[in-house]
């Protein structure tokens, strides 16, 4: 059985594949493995196979019949797999540990897949002119929809990205783009917020870092919700609440007690918060978001917000298939958040 090692192992399978349909392992009209056969046979992670097999229905090699399957494409089905059957996923980096983006990436694939479709995933990196480039692409492409999440500075010019996408069908997730055909689904930060700093004043933390890591929408609400939640315990939010901190400036960390920031980031900097001399739990509290592995990676385990990337990705789903049958007034959907207690 043939084997892929990990460097450029998605070009390496997408060849192999399409050699063994150039070469007449398949002939036109079969039915062609599933992602998850694929996936199981040469051990290869099914993000990975989803991508190659995206791309083989690009090229024309396969086309997909709703309901039925993938099958070895026929030459007038080419243009139609083309168009119909493809949907790109913009995220900003599922590869530098944002875990919240691999489940939703997991599952989104799995339920386009149920439906007869293949999802392009690619990372933006956070980057603006990346940004553009890559609605460029999928527009080249034809895709049937798009999901996406917008760049967490939200600096784009939304002239632009409206040029680019035309009326393709989408769903945003957290960051809104004005004016395009689309739909939003939104993690709930303001309750994010609220949650994790009730929990923090319940244990006598007066003074907590709040970090600024998703861009000013989400950031908003998320202030405002530490704000509402200061307020209604009778404290002033000024007095409590520290926005301007820096993991680069340890004395900041020392004199704050509370911390709420990315379960994620909290672990790469775990050494950070002991060089500010803090025992987690005894002298900083610490509420994490996202409640991902990272959280139960720490040391004592980390009490989180979950938000649940389950639930995300077939509210995406849902919603993406409803205006891909056609235009409609655009609908807003929160996630509802979690608070799980555990040490700290």
């Amino acid at each position: 059985m043939a084997s892929f090692v990990s460097i450029g192992k998605s070009k390496q399978f997408h060849d192999f594949l399409r050699n063994s349909l150039l070469n007449g392992e398949y002939k036109v009209g079969d039915k062609f493995p599933s992602i998850r056969e694929l996936s199981k046979k040469y051990e290869i992670s099914r993000p990975t196979v989803n991508s190659v097999i995206s791309n083989l229905v690009n090229e024309g090699f396969l086309v997909v019949d709703q309901g039925r399957g993938t099958f070895v494409a026929r030459t007038d089905e080419i243009k139609k797999s083309k168009t119909t059957n493809l949907i790109g996923f913009l995220m900003i980096d599922y590869l530098s540990g944002s875990e919240i983006e691999n489940v939703i990436l997991g599952h989104l694939g799995d339920l386009f897949q149920k439906k007869g479709y293949y999802m392009i995933p690619v990372n933006t990196n956070n980057d603006i002119s990346r940004f553009y480039s890559l609605l460029s692409m999928m527009a080249n492409l034809e895709v049937g929809g798009l999901v996406i999440v917008p760049p967490y500075r939200e600096d784009y010019d939304i002239n632009v990205v409206r040029n680019l996408v035309g009326d393709i069908p989408m769903v945003c997730i957290n960051r809104d783009l004005p004016g395009c055909n689309h739909d939003l689904v939104q993690m709930d930060f303001y309750h994010c917020g609220k949650l994790a700093t009730e929990h923090l004043l319940k244990q006598g933390r007066k003074r907590i870092m709040v970090q600024n890591l998703f861009g000013p929408t989400l950031y908003g609400m998320l202030a405002d919700g530490c704000a509402a939640a200061c307020n209604e315990a009778g404290y002033d939010a000024k007095n409590v609440i520290i926005e301007d901190w820096s993991w680069e400036s340890p004395e900041s960390i020392r004199n704050a007690d509370g911390l709420i920031s990315s379960d994620g980031e909290i672990y790469r900097n775990l050494s950070v918060i002991r060089e500010a001399g803090k025992e987690i739990a005894k002298d900083l509290g610490i509420v994490g978001i996202n409640d991902s592995n990272f959280s139960r990676l720490c040391s004592p385990e980390l009490t989180a917000i979950r938000n649940s990337g389950d639930l995300i990705a077939k509210e995406c789903c849902d919603l993406l298939f409803e205006r891909m049958n056609g235009p409609r007034e655009m609908r807003i959907k929160r996630i509802p958040c979690k608070l799980v207690p555990r040490n700290t």
